[in-house]
């Protein structure tokens, strides 16, 4: 009965989705720009959960998806999908509680709709959330909802979704807290790019719902046209953003809230060719200039550059030796001369600490970083000074005597790897260059400084990268890609239903990349490089996911007990989570209404006091190293009009214009000749 129950919705929504658009047919929707970009390096994940270890994917989300709030790149959150809101500390019962005072947020959307013309609704956000919230899923972003009553419960003890305070009703989203918030910082909140909503239909029917077009629908103001890794990205108007009940009454005007028609992102061409057709003015946009030293500083002065949140970042699985002895993670970490690699990738600067600058301290005026007192140091520390440190550490040295260990790293979809001499080839390009990206770039030069340090003490590090998958689904003709990458982070994939669906897949690729450590729940990699987004521009949601009951991963049942398992590298320190838990506590009362303006500076002052404390913690435990801080480094073609960007670093192309587009499009007609 389910299996039936599920084919006839599905065959519902085909039909639903097919009569959307023969609906559209007569109507011109194609009119508009259509711009030849080089977006970022290769995307293969486009879910908004994943977004914060993925500098690249970051960039596209804002297209894709819309948020109830944005942050606009001076830092002024506007509302985006939140049309107002209300907010009241009412006394009351709430429900069945014994809760004496109920504070609540209602907020009512936009009118809008989906890309397949469904519209937008609260309970998209809801299902969004709770997904965060689910204990069984890793979601660094489930501690922006900790404010909300049952959440912080759900996520920590398994208890009921039904009883976190989330209450959809059509456009209304009701939100109950579980004692009094500041609403302004909450809707700073709102505009995490964690927060931003997905559809329960997708997530839940496609395993592979999020890397490719056919199975995912996006409520922002593009679509995506066609998602191929390595290949080919292209965007396209959603004919149904904020086109609302007014506007249906009229004669459609696609344009009206969306400029371009098309984005296109050729992933074939090679750093020298993507350099070459923008020269050419055959590309107008660069959003990430190719990663090679030579092309970066000669664009240097031509480009657009700004500081990110986004801090390239190594994770070590600490539940392994040597990576569970402080000492020897310290000296890894010092030993990195963080200078040299940025003078070798250009747009970036050295992390100082887990912190980047550009989010406050106490007093506002200063940055956190800036107040850092012990601030990694961007020199090595050498290898003879690193060598010493190690050998100090009380590590059982014959237990490692030949180990090979790896860091693991993003690269492009068809990029092939020489165990011999650890470059990249892809095999796609006829030219058969090199083509590294800055994780790998970067993990070279890294392992090359490790393996000076401990080759001679018995172990040594490699590079192994790893990247999308595809599927040849045996009962349809979908293309669906796996990201190997996030199974590598947590283990085991999340999301989607296999088993239910009665499908059976096989990989293109005899070796999927994946090693069978990597199959277990946990543990799946010894250094693992992701790319760390603030997911809020406060310290405490940076420093939060380290402490055990803030860090969003998944739990598990032993009997009647719920075990939290803690952060993904396994750190779990008490006087860590102590001070995270204080400073947790000192900022419930300062966002209390009832709290006096005395007591809230007081409380305001404890909670960075501990902030910092914890962050000292972390940098001489180092579970993580912080290499560098991303810069934004953008070409925009002079003929290319009003281009704005988020401080998130994704750009805004909704009313961006190509005067004179109409020259720019593909000569079909002539190609055709050609060919016959």
């Amino acid at each position: 009965m389910k299996k039936t129950t599920r084919i006839i919705c599905l065959v519902l929504c085909l039909l639903t989705f097919a009569g959307c658009f023969a609906g559209c047919a007569s109507k011109d929707t194609t009119v508009g720009p259509q711009i030849n970009m080089y977006l970022s390096s290769e995307v293969y994940n486009l879910d908004p959960a994943y977004a914060h270890v993925d500098a690249s994917a970051s960039k596209l989300l804002g297209l894709l998806f819309e948020g109830l709030y944005k942050l606009e790149d001076n830092g002024k959150v506007t509302a985006a999908a939140c049309d107002n809101w209300i907010y009241t500390e009412d006394e009351g019962v709430l429900k069945d509680t014994d809760e004496d005072n109920i504070y609540k947020m209602v907020i009512t959307l936009k009118d809008s709709a989906w890309s397949d013309g469904r519209a937008l609704h609260a309970d998209q956000f809801v299902y969004a959330w709770k997904r965060l919230l689910d204990p069984t899923f890793d979601g660094e972003g489930a501690e922006l909802l900790y404010d909300i009553k049952g959440a912080w419960e759900r996520k920590n003890k398994g208890e009921s979704p039904d009883d976190v305070g989330l209450i959809a009703d059509k456009e209304q989203l009701t939100i109950y807290f579980k004692h009094p918030i500041d609403p302004h910082e909450f809707e700073r909140k709102l505009a995490s790019p964690a927060l931003l909503p997905v559809r329960q239909d997708c997530v839940e029917y496609y395993h592979s719902w999020s890397t490719a077009n056919t199975t995912m629908f996006t409520n922002g103001p593009f679509t995506l046209q066609t998602f191929y890794p390595g290949a080919r990205l292209e965007l396209v108007r959603n004919i149904y953003y904020r086109y609302n009940t007014e506007d249906r009454k009229k004669e459609p005007t696609p344009s009206k809230y969306v400029t371009p028609y098309k984005i296109i992102v050729d992933y074939t061409l090679n750093s020298e060719e993507i350099m070459e057709k923008y020269e050419d003015g055959e590309l107008f946009y660069i959003g990430e200039i190719p990663a090679s030293k030579e092309i970066r500083e000669a664009y240097k002065e031509k480009a657009k550059i700004w500081d990110t949140l986004n801090t390239h970042t190594y994770l070590f699985n600490t539940t392994i030796a040597p990576f569970n002895n402080a000492a020897v993670r310290k000296a890894l970490s010092d030993v990195i001369s963080r200078n040299e690699i940025v003078n070798e990738i250009v747009f970036a600067k050295p992390a100082t600490g887990i912190i980047p600058n550009g989010i406050a301290d106490a007093n506002s005026k200063q940055m956190f970083a800036a107040n850092n007192q012990a601030p990694i140091s961007g020199d090595s520390i050498g290898v003879d000074a690193a060598k010493a440190a190690i050998q100090a550490s009380g590590i059982d040295f014959s237990a490692l005597n030949g180990k090979v260990f790896e860091i693991t790293v993003r690269v492009n979809a068809d990029a092939k790897y020489d165990e011999e001499t650890y470059e990249l080839k892809d095999i796609s390009k006829s030219d058969d260059k090199i083509y590294d990206t800055v994780d790998y770039i970067v993990a070279k030069m890294v392992v090359e400084k490790w393996n000076e340090v401990t080759s001679s003490l018995g172990f040594t590090f490699k590079v192994k990268p790893v990247n999308t998958v595809r599927y040849n689904e045996v009962t349809s003709s979908l293309v669906q890609f796996r990201d190997v990458f996030i199974e590598s982070l947590y283990g085991t994939t999340q999301g989607g239903k296999w088993s239910e669906l009665g499908l059976n897949y096989k990989l293109d690729n005899k070796d999927d990349g994946l090693t069978a450590s990597i199959r277990k729940d946990r543990g799946g990699f010894d250094i693992i490089a992701i790319d760390s987004q603030n997911l809020d521009k406060t310290a405490f949601s940076a420093l939060s996911v380290f402490a055990t009951n803030y860090s969003g991963s998944k739990g598990d049942f032993v009997g009647e007990d719920f075990n939290t398992r803690g952060h993904v590298t396994g750190y779990n320190n008490e006087v860590y989570n102590n001070l995270i838990t204080e400073a947790a506590v000192a900022r419930d009362e300062m966002i209390n209404s009832a709290t006096s303006k005395e007591a809230k500076e007081a409380a305001k002052n404890t909670m960075y006091e501990k902030l910092h404390a914890a962050e000292q913690l972390l940098l001489t435990d180092m579970p993580v190293i912080p290499i560098f801080v991303h810069q934004n480094a953008v070409l925009k073609s002079k003929k290319l009009k009003n281009v704005d960007f988020s401080e998130w670093g994704y750009p805004i192309f909704n009313k961006t214009r190509l005067p004179g587009w109409e020259k720019y499009l593909p000569n079909t007609e002539a190609e055709e000749e050609e060919e016959e």
